[in-house]
């Protein structure tokens, strides 16, 4: 007796057969694997602040969202306005990070994740004009200069990781490759997990999924910072 067989987006649910198989993962279903993987590590560091656990989950969300910032520079209709959007929520998210994270209106030491991939989306845009090979280090180190001289999230190292997403967007193997050294070469030995970050991007379709909630994902940030800003208040 076959079982029943049952399609959803990006999964596929096989019935009588005692196993669930997954198939493959949109862009919707990382941007969800991402947020929640970040709520773990911010809502820990609040919330749980002595369970390491919640700080390793969260290692997760950032390579996601390099890989899909990668995606998206190549599949948006302007990339002037995924630009903008990226700084107005990078912007916007400021003040909720520095109070959160570490409790003080200005904190000059480290910006949100919104201007690290700001940075990554200009580089990505010069290298795709420039030619010559010698030029396109020159302005990787200018972007990981910039990335590192206005202490934005993950510094140099973030941008980075976009670069090597970047350059091996057609490589699974090379991306993961790139990942695990990246992680291993990290002096804080919680950045290990973002290894694991590798499993459901390897999932990825290629295609962007449900879009009921796109720009729900943007507002994410800054509404999770401020509800665990008003929860650590209470």
């Amino acid at each position: 007796m076959s079982g029943r067989k049952e399609r959803r987006e990006g999964v596929t649910f096989e019935e009588g057969r005692g196993r669930l198989r997954i198939q493959r993962l949109t862009s919707f279903h990382l941007r969800w694997i991402a947020m929640i993987t970040m709520l773990c590590d911010h809502g820990g560091r609040i919330l749980f602040p002595d369970q390491w656990i919640f700080l390793c989950i969260g290692r997760i969300s950032f390579p996601i969202y390099c890989f899909l910032l990668v995606e998206g520079f190549y599949h948006t209709k302007s990339r002037m306005k995924y630009g903008l959007r990226l700084l107005i929520l990078g912007i916007i998210s400021e003040l909720p990070y520095n109070l959160v994270l570490y409790g003080s209106l200005f904190f000059p030491e480290r910006q949100n994740i919104f201007f690290t991939l700001l940075i990554g989306l200009l580089l990505m845009t010069v290298l795709e004009r420039t030619v010559r090979g010698e030029v396109q280090w020159g302005c990787i180190g200018a972007a990981m200069g910039i990335a590192w001289l206005f202490r934005v999230s993950y510094s140099y190292w973030g941008i980075l990781h976009i670069v090597f997403f970047y350059y091996f967007r057609d490589s699974l193997l090379k991306k993961a490759g790139a990942t695990v050294a990246l992680s291993l070469l990290n002096s804080n030995p919680i950045q290990y997990f973002a290894s694991f970050a590798m499993i459901p991007i390897s999932l990825y379709n290629g295609k962007p999924g449900c879009k009921k909630f796109q720009y729900g994902f943007y507002i994410f940030y800054p509404a999770h910072l401020l509800l665990l800003l008003i929860v650590s208040k209470l």
